[in-house]
């Protein structure tokens, strides 16, 4: 069975939100209420995905689209990532920006 696990870590300025294991379309409804449930935050919400085993294109599109529609709202979010080659891979020849390493 896949999983996800998430931490969440609160502070007066910022909310950090750990994810690890399996990103993907096995886990998009969890992934998305995860995000739902920190889509109205007023702080900074700081997304950090680490020693994520999958990552696929459903994952990617709930992270995108979170971060579209805080940013509608004038809320910001980052996103902190240390994926595998092979995950990187396939976000530089998506043309996935917000997701890369600077």
């Amino acid at each position: 069975m896949s999983t996800l696990s998430k931490n969440i870590h609160e502070t007066e300025k910022q909310v950090t939100l750990k994810l690890a294991g399996e990103l993907g379309l096995n886990n998009s409804e969890e992934l998305k209420g995860i995000l739902q449930s920190q889509l109205k935050e007023n702080r900074l919400v700081r997304i950090a995905i680490d020693k994520a085993e999958t990552l696929d294109l459903s994952a990617i599109q709930l992270l995108y689209a979170y971060r579209k529609e805080r940013q509608q709202n004038g809320k910001e979010t980052l996103f902190e990532t240390d994926f595998s080659q092979s995950i990187a891979v396939l976000i530089k020849h998506s043309n996935i920006e917000f997701l890369e390493k600077e």
